[in-house]
């Protein structure tokens, strides 16, 4: 059941992070999380690397923050810190897309000019012990084998959904099956006849068009039936 949970958690952040998420294994990735996806203006950026233990989610995964810019040594510390103890509090259930999203919560109430500046400082330097901010950061939702279940079941739907309609939309492009037999008889009976020298009226051509068009069975086309 573990190695499932596992699975289909991976699965579901990788729909949702793309290419943001670096899978090294089944059972270790990174994930890149910015305030802004895709813009150049985020001041503040952490990369969470994740290896799953052996028995997750039912003890803590190994996680590791790394400062992509504008983030302090102190700072990785005090938010990892958060995390540990976020972990514990959902041991039984998966947990990777919670912890990412109060790291993503930090980043976005740090993404000024002036964090940015104090992530550039020397942590070795003097300094005012910095607030306990832990107490800000909510639990998060818990994620559950149901709702991600539920989730899957949606983005397949959708998926479908989107394919289906990408093929009717190519199928409407597309001659359909007595059409192109109209014109495969209509080619053969030309040729046939321009190969004896002689010259058909349009009559003759018709009528032998409509012979040849009575000795099919229409049931083998999805097609109405074509008036005679």
């Amino acid at each position: 059941m573990a190695d499932e949970e596992k699975a289909m958690e991976l699965e579901a952040l990788s729909a949702i992070y793309m290419d943001d998420l670096i899978l090294e294994d089944e059972n270790k990735f990174e994930i890149n999380l910015v305030p802004n996806p895709g813009s150049d203006d985020d001041k503040v950026g952490i990369t969470m690397s994740v290896e799953y233990s052996k028995d997750y989610p039912n003890s803590e995964p190994v996680l590791k923050l790394t400062s992509i810019r504008g983030v302090s040594n102190q700072q990785i510390s005090e938010l990892s810190s958060t995390l540990k103890s976020q972990a514990t509090e959902n041991l039984g259930s998966v947990m990777i897309f919670t912890l990412a999203q109060t790291v993503k919560e930090w980043l976005d109430e740090h993404n000024n000019d002036d964090d940015e500046e104090e992530g550039e400082d020397d942590d070795d330097e003097e300094a005012v012990k910095p607030e306990d901010n832990s107490s800000k950061f909510s639990a998060g939702t818990p994620v559950t084998m149901d709702s991600f279940k539920a989730w899957k079941a949606k983005f397949d739907a959708e998926m479908l959904e989107a394919k289906k309609g990408s093929l009717d939309s190519e199928k409407l492009k597309r001659p359909t099956g007595r059409q192109l037999f109209e014109i495969d008889i209509s080619l053969i009976m030309s040729d046939a006849n321009m190969d004896d020298g002689d010259t058909v009226s349009v009559e003759v051509f018709k009528e032998g068009r409509q012979h040849q068009m009575n000795d099919v069975n229409w049931d083998l086309f999805d097609d109405e039936v074509p008036e005679q």
